[in-house]
């Protein structure tokens, strides 16, 4: 597995670990607060370090719990000095990280998440594509264990701006739904399968103030999408194509 190292995501991330700059949160700014449910010895380590550390362990490519203990381990020194922590007791071990996160509100976690990325990318321009795919190895095919998610993906900044869980493939329509709700999408054009072009969709996009008019031309070139289809927008910002 690769890893980049501490200060390559100092300069990836820019200011945005520890300090504010042009108003952006920081990730402990974000992740202050979280509702905490651990009882007695479980609160050994602070709530909001332990999940900063696994989101920064995370962006360097750690992907279970193993390698974000050891990520964090091999780096107490940086966590100190970007952080200011103390860490008298090290770091978390990998069974403690799973706990953690075992307890942790998820919806709570994925919506601070969001307001950070968010900060980030700041304005999204382009093209965001909408699309419901099933997690590869997630279950054996046909049974409920498979796990569904329609990602929003921002194509010229390469970056995945939202997902939303599914109850299956066969319910993409409420989770395309639900991240026209929380995602800004000004000045970007939106992309998503003949799914996407609902009643549903439009009334959702027009409740938020949006307008709507039919696709009588090819959209943009790098659309690569036919003539048929909606497209909806607000005056002169284009907010969905189909």
């Amino acid at each position: 597995m690769h890893l980049c190292h501490s200060i390559d995501l100092q300069i990836a991330m820019g200011s945005t670990l520890s300090f504010s700059e042009g108003g952006l949160m920081t990730l402990v700014e974000t992740f202050s607060g979280l509702p905490d449910k651990r009882r007695g010895p479980a609160k050994r380590y602070v709530l909001m370090e332990t999940v900063v550390m696994a989101v920064c362990a995370t962006l360097c490519g750690a992907d279970n719990w193993a390698e974000v203990a050891d990520w964090c381990r091999d780096r107490q020194e940086w966590l100190r000095e970007q952080f200011g922590w103390a860490l008298k007791g090290g770091t978390p071990s990998h069974d403690t990280f799973g706990d953690i996160f075992r307890v942790l509100d998820g919806s709570v976690f994925e919506e601070r998440f969001r307001q950070w990325v968010a900060g980030l990318v700041g304005v999204v321009e382009g093209v965001v594509a909408f699309d419901g795919k099933t997690l590869r190895g997630s279950g054996k095919k046909g049974s409920n264990e498979l796990l569904h998610r329609v990602t929003a993906y921002a194509v010229g900044s390469g970056l995945c701006l939202a997902q939303e869980g599914t109850c299956g493939k066969g319910h993409e329509l409420a989770g395309l739904k639900n991240l026209l709700e929380v995602l800004i999408l000004k000045g970007c054009i939106a992309t998503t399968d003949a799914l996407g072009c609902q009643t549903e969709v439009a009334e959702k996009i027009v409740d938020r103030g949006w307008g709507l008019r039919p696709a009588g031309q090819r959209q943009p070139e790098e659309l690569g999408r036919s003539d048929s289809g909606v497209f909806l927008r607000r005056a002169t910002r284009p907010a969905l194509v189909a």
